[in-house]
């Protein structure tokens, strides 16, 4: 029923809460296209599954972008440059984490990005570099930090008090970015 109204549909309140957060938070995306920059590689394959179920694309990135971002990792960097891009261990400084995702922000196949950080207690979290990447370049964002809530509470308030969702598993995330880019599908500006 609510399908055939353009509705989002979903399988439980889980996942309408974190559909709702997003919708809430986030600007709705120019198209379904999502860059997603990581350090840990487990989370986003997650995530990309679901959110490909979804009606999201993961497009490859642009040659400008691969240039931006083996200056960033080095050209022969021991990781696979693709998108979603697992940037590994180099990934885990937030000042690289930024560089990647404001590389990514600016690929013109990108409409939405993924910042997932597995938080650890020796490298603080993205938050200023992903807040400088949303607001300089308009996009939105979704943000993973895969920790304990008491662990990144203050990262959460700061990022979803400008407009960043942030949440704690890649499900919910996915769910979130799934939403957001079932209404940019409805406007006609997807794939």
């Amino acid at each position: 029923f609510g399908e055939q109204f353009g509705l989002l549909m979903v399988e439980n309140t889980l996942a309408m809460v974190a559909a709702c957060k997003a919708l809430a938070l986030a600007p709705r995306p120019a198209g379904n296209g999502v860059g997603v920059v990581t350090h840990t590689a487990g989370p986003s394959i997650v995530f990309l599954d679901e959110v490909t179920m979804g009606g999201g694309v993961f497009p490859a990135f642009a040659p400008e972008t691969m240039e931006k971002i083996k200056g960033i990792l080095g050209e022969n960097p021991p990781v696979v440059l693709k998108n979603p891009l697992d940037a590994a261990g180099q990934g885990m400084q937030a000042a690289t984490f930024g560089r990647l995702l404001e590389a990514v922000a600016q690929d013109p196949g990108v409409n939405l990005l993924a910042a997932i950080f597995c938080q650890h207690r020796h490298w603080r979290c993205p938050t200023p570099e992903i807040l400088a990447v949303r607001e300089r370049y308009g996009k939105p964002v979704v943000a993973l930090y895969i920790a304990a809530l008491d662990e990144v509470r203050p990262e959460r308030d700061i990022l979803q008090g400008r407009g960043v969702p942030v949440y704690l598993t890649p499900e919910e995330a996915s769910w979130g970015a799934t939403a957001l880019i079932h209404y940019a599908l409805r406007r006609g500006e997807g794939e």
